[in-house]
C-alpha cells in the first residue's frame, strides 16, 4: 500500500464455481464492487464486457443442433416492453429469469420476478403480465427441452452417475445432487441447473481463450475482463465484446 497517491496493490487470486466455471475473485475485490466504485478505482485500463452473452450463445447452441432460434426473438427488449407493456429497466429480469427457468414461468409469490412485479406494478397487474408471459414463452420452452434433451445425451456414465463436461472442461453430476447421500435431483431443478451450467461453460471459456493468450489483462469478471491495453484483436466466432469503461 502507498499513501501518497493512495494506491492499494495485492495479487488477485480466484475460485471457480462448482456449475458452469465462472471465476470468483476470492475476498470479493474489484469484481464485487458497485459499479461507481469501480469506475473510480480503475485508474488506467478497460472494462469489457461480452455484449448479450447468454442469448447469443444459446441462439448459437439452438441453432448447431439444427434448431430455428426464432422463440429467442421473444426474449428482445423492445418485444418484451411492447408485448407486456413493461419498463424497459424490468426487461433483463424477465429474460435471465426466463432463459435459466428453462423457459418455465412461475406465478408463485417467492418468485424473484414476481415480488419485483408486485412492487412495480402492483399484484393483479403483476398476474396479468405472468400469465401473458408464460403463454408466450411456449415456443422456447419447447426448443430449451430439445437443447436440454441434447446436453443429457451427451453425458457419461461412471461409478459417480452420469456427468455432462461443459466447454472448460468442468462436469456436472446429473444423477445425483449429493453424492456422499446418495440423494437424487428432481428432474427439472437439475435441467435447469444442467443448463446454466453449459452456456456459462462457454461464456467462460470465450473469456479464458482470450486472456491466456494475451498480456495485460488485470482482473477477471463473470462475462468479461479488464485489460491495461486497448482491445483490438478479440475474434471469437460469434460472441462481440463492448467497452463498458
Amino acid at each position: 500500500m502507498k499513501e501518497s497517491p493512495l494506491t492499494v496493490s495485492y495479487t488477485q487470486s480466484y475460485k471457480t464455481a462448482w456449475i458452469g466455471g465462472r471465476s470468483f475473485e476470492i475476498g470479493t475485490g474489484f469484481q464485487s464492487l458497485p459499479a461507481d466504485m469501480k469506475w473510480a478505482c480503475l485508474a488506467r485500463g478497460h472494462n469489457l464486457d461480452i455484449k448479450g452473452c447468454q442469448l447469443e450463445i444459446l441462439r448459437h447452441e439452438l441453432l448447431n443442433i439444427g434448431i430455428s432460434a426464432k422463440s429467442l426473438e421473444r426474449l428482445e427488449t423492445e418485444y418484451i416492453c411492447r408485448i407486456l407493456r413493461v419498463a424497459e429497466e424490468l426487461v433483463k429480469q424477465f429474460r435471465f429469469s426466463s432463459v435459466f427457468s428453462a423457459g418455465f414461468v412461475s406465478l408463485s409469490f417467492k418468485s424473484s420476478t414476481r415480488r419485483l412485479l408486485n412492487r412495480e406494478l402492483g399484484s393483479a397487474e403483476a398476474e396479468r403480465v405472468l400469465k401473458r408471459w408464460k403463454r408466450l414463452l411456449k415456443p422456447l420452452r419447447r426448443d430449451l427441452a430439445l437443447l436440454l434433451d441434447h446436453y443429457e445425451g451427451t453425458a457419461l456414465t461412471n461409478r459417480y452417475g452420469k456427468c455432462v463436461t461443459n466447454a472448460v472442461g468442468q462436469p456436472f453430476n446429473i444423477t445425483y445432487k449429493d453424492l456422499a447421500a446418495r440423494k437424487r435431483w428432481k428432474s427439472d431443478v437439475m435441467r435447469r441447473k444442467l443448463l446454466s451450467h453449459m452456456l456459462q461453460g462457454l461464456e467462460s471459456q470465450a473469456v479464458y481463450d482470450y486472456v491466456t493468450g494475451h498480456k495485460g489483462v488485470c482482473a477477471l469478471e463473470h462475462d468479461g475482463f479488464v485489460s491495461y491495453e486497448e482491445v483490438t484483436d478479440w475474434s471469437h466466432p460469434y460472441l462481440l465484446i463492448e467497452l463498458k469503461h
